[in-house]
């Protein structure tokens, strides 16, 4: 057998001619890929710009950081971000400036100075001047469909030079969808740990039409929320009001006139509040002269419960009155009057429904310039329980001498206010037929007529315009109608 070392040599020759060429294939250089930035539109200016170009920080919260936050509303979720402070009004707050109102304050400048953006153009004010020292105007900001929102920016930063003074603490700008396709929903349920203040919403979003294919896109959302209303009572810890407030003041004869919030519960007689008024100062305060050596602060003494009143020593029922006799909340009226359960009356957050709904159609011109349209409408209605009202200021009669509690009259005569004075023979006396029979002063609380304010936020939004790139510039242009109506 006979080796052939030419053949050898071409062969080696040839692998190295390949290596060599897969080495200069491997250092020819490469080019880089081009990544192309794309222009945003960044709240406090319409120009659209790359985002390193922006000089103020704005927060997006996106439409997925809205349905993971579990907020039922959208002023709930604003509320919760580090930027908005204590400024702002709070729609649940009973006996409030308008009832259903939701404000927002940026950064301690009160809700007068932050403005509220739809699609970056205003939206109407609420027919009511602004709490905060009477300045500028208030913006409902629960007026949107949850499901009509793309998302949130808070431009967390002065804007005035382009907004005016309504944007001196920062911007915020709802940023609706353009477009969508399907049907989507959404429903929640909240309370707290003991079912009190349940609020139920739900939502349905749905869409139709595609704008690159059917050169369209019609779609609409509807919000719907129900909030039960809270009653002070409801606020209590009952097992531990007794322990607390039994012993409520510093000292043995409980000079202090201290309140809690765990003031126990009182009852009211079918007649309302009475105080016990000697005969011999009908008219004035009602205070009890006699005893005055005692050592009771401003010489009352021990009266008694009076009948239709739990007994005083039963706490959660009764007055659980002081060790000097005293009512525990106001120590100038007697110990053994009848004292109203205001906290079974009396709302902390007021019941309230709202609904709200939008409609919006876009057409595609041409494949860079689109006309749209878009219709926007909600109405909350919010019912607020107060006290029942009271008689208290008794009645005028005519006098012919002065006196410290009679005011002149221009015939030369005198005018005294008497108060309204049950005689111990009245059948609505509850002290009649008892041992301590007694003239009674009369204050009637009218339970029997509901203290009722409710309130009606209504509020509807038309936009037409057009936006996109025309002959190679970005354009944007639209004719809006606001409207909002309050009713109270």
């Amino acid at each position: 057998m006979h080796r052939c070392p030419t053949r050898r040599h071409w062969i080696a020759t040839a692998i190295v001619a390949l290596s060599s060429q897969a080495q200069a294939q491997t250092e020819t250089p490469v080019e880089a890929p081009i990544n192309k930035i794309e222009r945003i539109e960044v709240t406090g200016s319409l120009i659209k710009r790359i985002d390193r170009a922006t000089p103020s920080v704005v927060q997006s919260i996106t439409r997925e950081d809205i349905r993971r936050s579990g907020y039922g509303t959208i002023e709930d979720l604003l509320r919760a971000n580090s930027a908005v402070d204590s400024g702002s009004v709070q729609d649940g707050a009973a006996s409030g400036f308008v009832g259903g109102l939701s404000t927002i304050s940026l950064r301690g400048f009160g809700s007068q100075g932050t403005l509220i953006l739809v699609n970056g153009r205003r939206i109407a004010p609420v027919g009511a001047v602004d709490i905060n020292f009477g300045r500028g105007t208030l913006i409902n900001v629960n007026t949107i469909p949850k499901g009509a929102i793309d998302r949130i920016d808070i431009l967390k930063d002065g804007a005035s030079a382009l907004y005016g003074s309504d944007a001196m603490a920062g911007v915020i700008n709802y940023v609706l969808r353009k477009d969508f396709e399907g049907v989507e929903g959404t429903a929640s349920y909240s309370a707290n740990d003991k079912g009190v203040g349940g609020q139920r919403s739900g939502g349905v979003t749905f869409g139709f039409g595609n704008l690159s294919t059917q050169r369209f896109n019609v779609f609409g959302g509807i919000d719907v929320s129900k909030r039960d209303s809270v009653m002070h009572s409801e606020l209590k810890d009952r097992g531990d009001q007794a322990a607390y407030d039994r012993y409520l003041n510093a000292t043995a004869v409980g000079t202090t006139n201290g309140l809690s919030r765990f003031t126990p519960d009182s009852v009211a007689s079918m007649y309302g509040s009475y105080y016990k008024v000697p005969a011999s100062v009908a008219g004035t305060t009602p205070i009890d002269g006699r005893n005055v050596a005692n050592n009771s602060p401003f010489g009352t003494n021990y009266l008694g419960t009076l009948p239709g009143c739990a007994d005083e020593n039963t706490v959660g029922k009764g007055v659980a009155l002081r060790p000097d006799g005293l009512a525990p909340n106001n120590p100038s009226l007697l110990a053994g009057q009848c004292r109203f359960n205001l906290d079974n009356a009396d709302e902390a957050i007021a019941a309230q429904d709202r609904v709200s709904g939008m409609v919006r159609g876009t057409f595609a011109l041409t494949n860079d310039l689109n006309v749209y349209a878009d219709v926007m409408v909600s109405k909350t209605k919010t019912t607020e329980r107060g006290v029942p009202r009271t008689l208290t200021t008794g009645i005028f009669s005519s006098a012919t001498a002065a006196s410290a509690v009679t005011w002149p009259k221009l015939d030369g005569t005198f005018l005294r206010q008497s108060a309204i004075i049950l005689p111990i023979t009245h059948p609505d006396n509850p002290t009649r037929g008892t041992a301590n029979a007694q003239e009674v002063q009369l204050i009637y609380r009218f339970e029997d007529v509901p203290a009722n304010d409710i309130s009606t936020l209504q509020s509807g939004r038309f936009v037409l315009g057009v936006e996109g790139i025309l002959a190679g510039w970005d354009i944007d242009a639209a004719v809006m109608h606001n409207k909002q109506d309050n009713e109270r």
